[in-house]
């Protein structure tokens, strides 16, 4: 299991993911769809996911929406499916997705129960090499196989991508795309929240 230091698992995160990989043995990596966080620990909204494995891999040259901080998968898939060394500039986890995503299962499940801090400022510097690194993947995955219709389609995905961090970036869109949470998820996330605000004083 994994997660970024600056992210929040709610307490039966673990337990639940558990639970998944016990009850169905097919699968080999079980993520969360997360809420997401500011700088100040408040809830601001909702990440759009897709569930089934089969959505969440319909669109490679997309990405492949498994959010990797939510990550809990077989200690077998991890050793067969090793990541890349060098890793590609932060994006090591598409690149190992899309290396594996035709012979593995994936599923997310949709109860959030984990956080996602999305800060308030954009590195730019960060954000323009990775998209580039993760475009610099997928080109070569997909010319490697022969898949020329979904190298366009993920030159064309990068342009999107690009269009939509300068409308971020003038305060123009909430991307990445973040629903407004319903009253249970909010009244769920508010007594964690408010405790690690108040620890943190």
């Amino acid at each position: 299991a994994r997660m970024d230091q600056d992210d929040v698992s709610y307490p039966e995160r673990f337990e639940r993911q558990l639970q998944a990989l016990q009850n169905d043995t097919s699968l080999d990596l079980v993520a969360i769809r997360p809420v997401t966080i500011n700088d100040d620990n408040v809830l601001t909204g909702l990440l759009a996911c897709a569930d089934a494995n089969d959505k969440i891999c319909a669109k490679p040259w997309r990405g492949i929406g498994l959010p990797h901080p939510t990550w809990m998968g077989k200690t077998t898939w991890f050793l067969n499916n090793r990541y890349a060394i060098p890793a590609p500039y932060f994006c090591e986890d598409q690149e190992l997705l899309l290396r594996t995503y035709e012979s593995s299962r994936f599923v997310i499940i949709t109860e959030p129960l984990f956080a996602y801090r999305i800060r308030g400022s954009i590195n730019w510097n960060k954000l323009i090499k990775t998209r580039l690194a993760v475009l610099k993947v997928q080109l070569r995955h997909f010319i490697d196989r022969g898949q020329l219709y979904f190298s366009i389609k993920a030159l064309l995905s990068f342009a999107v991508r690009v269009i939509l961090d300068t409308l971020k970036g003038f305060f123009l869109i909430n991307y990445p795309v973040v629903k407004s949470c319903d009253k249970a998820t909010e009244n769920k996330w508010l007594y964690v929240l408010n405790y690690i605000r108040s620890e943190s004083r």
